[in-house]
């Protein structure tokens, strides 16, 4: 008796036979088409694990649809052959696969960061432990404000950020991000939210976007004006830092919830960043800025395009 993957297997190939002399366009760019839609359907989410939600259900659906199944049938009956469930399955799935594809390296592709040079992208060891130990700072502030609250999201919220923290058990004498620890451990007195590994990554991929729009470049070109919008709204949209949130923030299911308190600790960072870099601006060029200058700087990184 046939199986149904062997079945499928001998009309792939009775198929591949025939099919040059096949008019196969029109099924093609239906084919094609349905599955955009399929795979654009999650693109009004925030979160990409909403999106792909989203979007799987989109493709289930469509897979179990009529429009579907008669859209192969056609095709088989004009191949003169009788419909092949599994084939039709199989086929679809690895178009689906290599549009996504397609479509990941168009949203993601591997010099992403929009940094121009290797000095943004790169940071010394010492600026990675600097980052650890800030990174720390903004969990920690942020449980102090939702531990006074006692509605359902701030219990929800005070539980996923406790799990930022790693404590002394936890630690990994293996891990590859071991040396970024050097400094917190060093001026660690025991009161220290050392953050785990996943969060750090969270901030370096924030620091990275940071460093492409709050820079002395973009000031050397006159541009100082809503980069503190401006890199809020990169951070929002870029796909690492989107990654790696819904990896430390799994927990919270409600997508709004979610998108809530990412913006609240993107806008923690961006605010401690912008005035950390009008600081050091400003240290640099004291010789030749007043106080009224350093308050004007600040003054232009926190404002919004007009």
């Amino acid at each position: 008796m046939e199986t149904p993957g062997n079945r499928a297997r001998r009309t792939a190939t009775e198929i591949l036979d025939i099919w040059p002399n096949v008019d196969s366009k029109n099924f093609i760019l239906t084919l094609f088409t349905l599955l955009f839609s399929v795979i654009t359907a999650g693109d009004t989410s925030v979160l990409f694990t909403a999106g792909n939600e989203v979007m799987w259900a989109a493709y289930h659906k469509l897979c179990s649809g009529e429009v579907f199944h008669s859209l192969w049938n056609n095709l088989m009956s004009k191949l003169k052959k009788d419909p092949c469930p599994s084939l039709h399955i199989f086929i679809t799935k690895k178009v689906f696969e290599g549009l996504l594809k397609m479509k990941h390296n168009v949203d993601a592709p591997p010099s992403s960061g929009n940094c121009n040079s290797d000095d943004i992208r790169n940071m010394s060891e010492a600026e990675e432990q600097v980052l650890r130990y800030v990174a720390g700072y903004i969990p920690h502030a942020l449980l102090k404000r939702y531990k006074k609250c006692n509605n359902k999201i701030a219990k929800l919220y005070v539980s996923v950020l406790e799990q930022w923290k790693v404590s002394g058990t936890r630690h990994s004498d293996t891990s590859f991000l071991k040396y970024t620890e050097g400094w917190v451990n060093a001026v660690d007195r025991g009161g220290l939210f050392n953050v785990t590994d996943k969060v750090y990554l969270f901030f370096r991929a924030m620091e990275k976007i940071v460093r492409s729009t709050a820079n002395i470049q973009q000031l050397n070109q006159g541009i100082a004006t809503g980069i503190k919008h401006e890199t809020i709204s990169k951070l929002e949209t870029d796909f690492l830092v989107n990654k790696y949130w819904c990896v430390i923030a799994c927990d919270i299911t409600d997508e709004k919830a979610s998108v809530a308190l990412m913006e609240k600790v993107l806008s923690y960072y961006v605010n401690l960043r912008c005035k950390a870099f009008a600081d050091a601006y400003m240290l640099v060029h004291n010789a030749a800025a007043s106080k009224k200058g350093e308050k004007s700087l600040r003054k232009s990184l926190n404002s919004q395009d007009s």
